[in-house]
């Protein structure tokens, strides 16, 4: 695929799908939006299957590394600020 084909959704919609493989059967909520203006753009959460437990989140400006932080190992089930 050229970089031209990597469109922004196509790039969120890659990154969703590596939380689906890293996290099979989880539920996850992306969401964009601010309480208030120094906090991240973008929040991406995956819950335990079948529970409100959250097991991986990340936070950030970016959608796709909002994503990529709640894959990272190092910050699964911790809160980004």
């Amino acid at each position: 695929m050229s970089s031209s084909e990597r469109t922004p959704g196509r790039l969120i919609g890659e990154a969703i799908d590596t939380a689906e493989r890293v996290f099979p059967g989880a539920d996850w909520l992306f969401g964009k939006g601010k309480v208030n203006p120094d906090e991240p753009l973008y929040g991406f959460r995956v819950f335990a299957p079948g529970t409100e437990d959250v097991i991986a989140e990340g936070e950030h400006d970016d959608p796709v590394e909002c994503v990529m932080q709640a894959l990272d190992p190092d910050r699964r089930g911790k809160a980004l600020s």
